[in-house]
């Protein structure tokens, strides 16, 4: 079976009416009355979650696209009748009881529902109720005095669903919560919610074979009709094909709802399902029996393989509580503080984790997440692309037991990000991904923790996700000036403790140097400004520096071009008055490498550590920029060694090209060639005996000493 998760199951999915209304196998015309129930925002950032992890399973197991669950699982039901009298009873036991094997029926594919996909989940009635007494899975509540629900029931002019739980509840997290009521005032005949339960009218529950209830607890697993909301509702101007459930075992249907005019086929006779689907042009077929189309009374009776997937993956990540629930056990619950956390969450989409909280024989007291009390587990900490944070959640029972449970926070993403110029007018990426994530690129190719081969003048973009397809952030790397001359020689790639923070630098100015950037919360931890940020100093003299941002700030110059940036007197700034900026001026020694592109490396962290090559040593870390100065090469007189290339050190006796001031000396019988693309500099040229210059200039050739 093949799932096939479109778009439009994330545009139309989270704002579907979970409602439904069954008629007489005669009634032909649909319901007048809209639904009004909308799923909360933790339960819709859910179904997004598990629609990407459908998504993911689905790409990277096409032979094994089913749910992780195995076999039958059993769930516990709570039937919570709201009476309207005290006179009589809405619904007997043994009503409820034959409610619960039609249910069970209608998902293990027996009975009347024989044919349908078996799955695998069946209801019991709870046989403990949340103080740990026995109990027979049902409850009454006396709603009599209300005269709004006697009158009204539910919904539009009745009571909100909202008060009805608020009547008579049990722990969701332990419990599957059924409220039966008199009536629905939203002309429907039930309406489930993925983050309640299901509230049926009795009357629909009573009759045998019922689709009522089979219909709403699916939409309490997540699952959506086949057909999407109609949006402009009592006109026929969006009756468009759509596909309503994302999945490709229940075809295109035309929108449709509870007061749409749109076309809808209600039947499911052999007439009815040979009737041809616009959508598809092809026969409607047992879609006309599918439980979670709109039919008549008798027709719902299947549901397919899909839609068990879909469910039974729903269960274990948004209802996964219910699996370990002891409530439908005889012998004595052990009272226990429950808060069941994931050990990871990524952020890098649109979910929130789902984090119950419950406590058996007893009731929640208190939950806090980092200490800040919260009565919503459902948040998470915003990162950018490659950050983590550690939350610490603390649950705390009436009776004073406790559970405490921690939770990595991650955005995929990688760091520690350097280019590197390369032969071909080619340059390469090498970047850190300590996680092993998932990295595609849009120029270039991948090679390990390295992309390779990427034209220069090309920026590259990362896209970065985890195994199971969260995140899908975006770095681009802007392309390094590998033509515009040469850049300093690589030091050590910096080493990240702690998640990226906001501090790190956020202006620096040297000579002619003058960057203005955000802090590493926003860049990253390191970014290379060695291509486009570069200068040129004179030995001897002294230059000012200042140095804007939060931490502690450094500055290394590589004077021996080694790339080490940790020998002696290359540390030459230390600054350690937190969140203050520096102002100061350097020397630069006479002793240090001259004529050659060298590395200044810029920290600002929130440790006062002095190693250039890492950050940080705790939950937060800070940034390193680095740059490029050049130390000019005082004037002097330079003599050939060999005929070459003027542009070539070996041709010279001082391991150089001549700069401006230089005296050049074409020694005795050599010939310098100067090729079009260089310009060739000395304040005089002297030939010794037989020395020769040749200027070539495309066709062109100057020859001076011939």
């Amino acid at each position: 079976m093949k799932l096939n998760l479109k778009t439009t199951i994330l545009k139309y999915f989270l704002f579907l009416l979970f409602c439904i209304a069954f008629y007489n196998s005669n009634a032909q015309t649909t319901p007048s009355t809209k639904c009004v129930y909308d799923p909360d925002e933790s339960v819709q950032e859910s179904a997004r979650q598990v629609i990407r992890q459908m998504n993911a399973f689905s790409e990277k197991n096409p032979q094994a696209r089913k749910s992780a669950l195995n076999g039958v699982v059993k769930l516990p039901l709570v039937v919570h009748v709201i009476e309207p009298s005290t006179s009589t009873s809405l619904i007997t036991d043994a009503q409820i009881a034959a409610m619960v094997a039609n249910l069970n029926a209608s998902f293990r594919a027996t009975g009347a529902f024989a044919g349908s996909t078996d799955i695998e989940i069946e209801y019991e009635l709870a046989k403990q109720d949340p103080t740990c007494a026995a109990t027979t899975g049902i409850t009454r509540y006396d709603a009599s005095g209300n005269a709004t629900y006697v009158s009204k029931g539910v919904f539009a002019n009745g009571v909100s669903w909202a008060t009805v739980q608020s009547w008579r509840t049990w722990d969701k997290n332990l419990y599957v919560n059924v409220w039966i009521v008199n009536k629905l005032d939203n002309g429907a005949g039930g309406v489930g919610g993925p983050g309640d339960g299901l509230i049926v009218l009795a009357n629909e529950v009573k009759t045998a074979n019922e689709q009522i209830s089979p219909h709403e607890i699916a939409h309490y697993f997540g699952l959506a009709h086949p057909f999407l909301n109609d949006p402009t509702p009592g006109t026929t101007t969006n009756c468009n094909c759509g596909d309503g459930d994302g999945l490709a075992d229940t075809p295109l249907l035309i929108n449709f709802g509870l007061t749409s005019t749109c076309s809808h086929i209600w039947g499911c006779s052999p007439a009815n399902q040979s009737i041809i689907n616009p959508c598809t042009n092809a026969a409607y077929g047992n879609i006309q029996e599918n439980f979670m189309n709109y039919l008549n009374v008798g027709c719902g009776k299947r549901f397919t393989p899909n839609q068990k997937t879909f469910m039974r993956t729903y269960l274990e990540n948004f209802h996964a509580s219910l699996l370990t629930s002891p409530v439908l056990q005889t012998t004595p619950i052990t009272p226990t503080a429950i808060l069941t956390t994931p050990t990871s969450f990524c952020v890098g989409g649109t979910a929130f984790p789902n984090i119950p909280a419950s406590c058996l024989c007893s009731t929640v007291q208190t939950t806090t997440i980092n200490g800040t009390a919260q009565t919503n587990l459902s948040f998470r900490p915003t990162l950018s692309a490659g950050q983590t944070a550690n939350w610490t959640y603390v649950l705390t029972c009436a009776n004073g037991l406790t559970s405490t449970k921690n939770v990595l926070f991650y955005n995929p993403g990688v760091s520690n990000i350097q280019t590197v110029c390369g032969s071909g007018n080619m340059y390469s990426i090498t970047y850190s991904n300590a996680s092993n994530y998932v990295v595609t690129t849009s120029a270039g190719t991948i090679s390990g923790n390295s992309v390779i081969n990427i034209p220069v003048g090309t920026n590259a973009t990362l896209t970065v996700s985890d195994a199971a397809g969260c995140g899908g952030n975006q770095q681009t790397i802007t392309s390094p000036c590998c033509s515009s001359g040469p850049i300093a020689l690589a030091a050590c790639v910096p080493v990240v403790s702690g998640a990226a923070s906001s501090s790190g630098i956020s202006a620096f100015t040297f000579n002619t140097i003058n960057s203005t950037s955000t802090l590493a919360n926003i860049e990253g931890n390191y970014v290379d400004r060695t291509c486009n940020q570069q200068t040129t100093v004179i030995p001897g003299n002294t230059y000012a520096v200042t140095i804007d941002g939060f931490g502690f700030k450094q500055m290394f110059i590589d004077f021996n071009n080694n790339g080490l940036l940790t020998d002696s007197g290359e540390n030459v700034v230390v600054f350690n008055t937190a969140n203050a900026n520096y102002s100061g001026n350097i020397t630069i020694p006479t002793t240090a490498t001259k004529g050659v592109p060298l590395r200044v490396r810029v920290k600002s962290d929130n440790w006062s550590a002095t190693n250039p090559c890492t950050l940080g040593s705790g939950s937060a870390s800070g940034q390193i920029e680095d740059f490029t100065v050049t130390i000019a090469v005082p004037p002097a007189t330079i003599t050939s060694i060999v005929s070459g290339n003027w542009e070539a050190i070996t041709t010279w006796d001082l391991n150089r090209i001549p700069i401006a001031g230089d005296r050049v000396v074409i020694g005795a019988n050599h010939q310098v060639s100067v090729n079009s693309t260089n310009i060739a500099i000395g304040k005089n040229i002297e030939y010794k005996t037989n020395a020769k210059i040749i200027f070539n200039v495309g066709n062109f050739n100057l020859k001076v000493g011939y």
